[in-house]
C-alpha cells in the first residue's frame, strides 16, 4: 500500500501523505513584549538562542514547535487590511479560561469562542501583542 493521498485509479502523480504542520514562526515587532505576552497568556518560555531576532518558544510539555521571529515594520502585515495570512491555532483544553488570560496579558479578543459544527470542538481568535491574528481550538468551551 502506498503512502499517498491520490484516490485509487486516479492518473494524477502520487504525492506523499502530508504529516501536518511541524513548525510555526510568529512574526513580532517587539521581541520582549511578545515573549511577555505569550508567557503571561500561555506559560510559554523562550529557549535562549543567542539571537535577538529569533526566539524558539516552548511550553511545559515540550511539545510546542515554533518560534517568535523579529520583523521590520515593512515586513509585518498583522493588523492591516492584508492581515489574512497564515493563522496558527493553539490547541487547548478549553477556550474560555485561556482567552481570559489573553485579555489579561494585553491581547484583544476577536472571537470569544464558537462551536464548530459536527462535534469538532470550539474555536476562537485573538490579536496578540503584535497584532497577529491567532486562533485557539479545544474540544470544550469551558472547563466548568
Amino acid at each position: 500500500m502506498s503512502d499517498t493521498n491520490a484516490p485509487a485509479g486516479d492518473s494524477k502523480p502520487e504525492l506523499p501523505t502530508p504529516l501536518g504542520f511541524c513548525w510555526v514562526e510568529i512574526p513580532v515587532k517587539d521581541m520582549k513584549r511578545a515573549l511577555k505576552f505569550y508567557g503571561d497568556a500561555f506559560g510559554w518560555i523562550s529557549q535562549e538562542q543567542g539571537e535577538a531576532w529569533y526566539q524558539i518558544v516552548q511550553n511545559e510539555f515540550k511539545n510546542l514547535n515554533g518560534a517568535l521571529r523579529l520583523v521590520t515594520e515593512e515586513e509585518h502585515v498583522a493588523g492591516t487590511a492584508a492581515r489574512h495570512t497564515m493563522k496558527p491555532f493553539i490547541g487547548l483544553h478549553s477556550i474560555k479560561e485561556p482567552l481570559a488570560k489573553v485579555k489579561e496579558a494585553g491581547g484583544e479578543i476577536i472571537n470569544p469562542g464558537e462551536e464548530i459544527p459536527g462535534d469538532m470542538g470550539f474555536c476562537g481568535e485573538f490579536y496578540d501583542s503584535e497584532r497577529n491574528v491567532v486562533g485557539v481550538w479545544a474540544k470544550k468551551m469551558s472547563l466548568d
